[in-house]
């Protein structure tokens, strides 16, 4: 028994064709969900860091951390120049 292929039959066939093309290449394309999760990991490591950015700033507005804070730099300050001035006596 012979199959005859009409005109319906083979814009089946090519539509058949055309969608297991496409199949290919979507398989062939990077998984999505793996892009998507280092985004929404990077975003949220963003936002993290865009918090404490938000207290620190909140934090150095306040009269007394603000001054802390300056005290400790002038320490740090005082060390290094220290350590320097050592530093530059001995060679």
């Amino acid at each position: 028994m012979r199959f005859r292929i009409n005109s319906t039959s083979s814009g089946l066939i090519r539509a058949r064709d055309n969608l297991l093309a496409k199949q290919r290449e979507l398989g062939n394309q990077k998984p999505r969900g793996k892009t998507d999760e280092a985004l929404i990991a990077e975003i949220s490591s963003l936002e993290l860091n865009l918090t404490v950015a938000k207290d620190d700033l909140v934090c150095f507005n306040c009269p007394k951390t603000r001054e802390k804070l300056m005290d400790v730099l002038r320490r740090e300050h005082v060390n290094y120049v220290s350590l320097e001035s050592r530093m530059n006596s001995n060679t």
